[in-house]
């Protein structure tokens, strides 16, 4: 994901917190003024509005306004990753935080691999003229998946939309059993997030608890996850974890955090603590 694509590329990358309100626009304030201060201008501002990935949490109305104050008080971009925006299951949608932008800072992307396949690898830019086509110019690697997009511009204006409402109500189904698991089996201190769509929940046990160290054991017992501090660039998130509800067969939900929630329990004795 994008952790990983700018680690790639060398970036030095400033982190900003997520709590219940999406992005939290106060540490972005403090981290783009600190940034001023010692006269470092910052490329681009890259949220996931809807559904965040890892957390699921979505940035409020009033907090994407704020965004795009900042951008402009600050002189920089805005890079809107708006991948789950059709996967929302409750709740008031809300506006892109390209809608809201009226100096035509903001770049809004999106693709087609959560609402037609996994392996349709197309997705889109929309932003102001003159960036698009800096973009283009870049796009040099011939990668343009050619015969999925002729697939795509057929199958789309018949089947997207019923498609789309298929996978909402498979999702929030599967999103609601997680839900339900994780209350029935995890150990008191623990936490979650409760998304309103895509595809993820953001789990968070008490401290000293390291989910990477509980991973093996896990995928020994036939579960997956991806520990939280897979999901930063600095080192936190040693006791938080991502789990995917999206490719979960309904049956094997329960059984999966059940399994979990024993290893927690585990990890919790080891060090001492309660695990009721």
């Amino acid at each position: 994901g994008a952790v990983r694509a700018f680690k790639n590329v060398g970036a030095r990358v400033v982190s900003i917190p997520v709590d219940a309100g999406g992005t939290d626009v106060a540490a972005l304030e403090r981290e783009l003024a600190r940034l001023h201060d010692e006269g470092v201008q910052p490329k681009l501002i890259y949220v996931i509005s809807n559904f965040q990935n890892p957390s699921g949490i979505s940035t409020s109305f009033e907090r994407r306004k704020r965004i795009v104050e900042l951008a402009q008080s600050y002189g920089t971009l805005i890079l809107e990753d708006d991948a789950y925006f059709d996967l929302r299951y409750g709740g008031d949608q809300i506006p892109p935080i390209y809608t809201l932008d009226q100096s035509g800072s903001t770049l809004y992307l999106g693709t087609f691999s959560k609402i037609m396949g996994a392996g349709m690898r197309l997705g889109w830019v929309v932003a102001e003229p003159e960036i698009i086509g800096k973009l283009s110019v870049l796009k040099i690697d011939g990668g343009t998946n050619v015969f999925g997009s002729y697939v795509a511009a057929e199958w789309i204006p018949e089947h997207l939309e019923e498609h789309i409402s298929q996978l909402r109500a498979i999702y929030a189904h599967r999103r609601d059993l997680m839900l339900a698991a994780l209350e029935q089996h995890m150990p008191a201190g623990t936490s979650w997030t409760r998304p309103e769509g895509g595809f993820f929940i953001w789990v968070t046990f008490p401290e000293g608890v390291d989910t990477v160290r509980m991973l093996p054991q896990a995928r020994e017992r036939g579960v997956e996850f991806l520990p939280g501090q897979t999901c930063y660039m600095d080192d936190q998130g040693h006791n938080s974890m991502r789990l995917s509800y999206s490719f979960a067969s309904d049956e094997r939900i329960e059984p999966g955090i059940k399994i979990v929630a024993e290893i927690v329990r585990g990890e919790l004795l080891e060090l001492g603590l309660p695990a009721a």
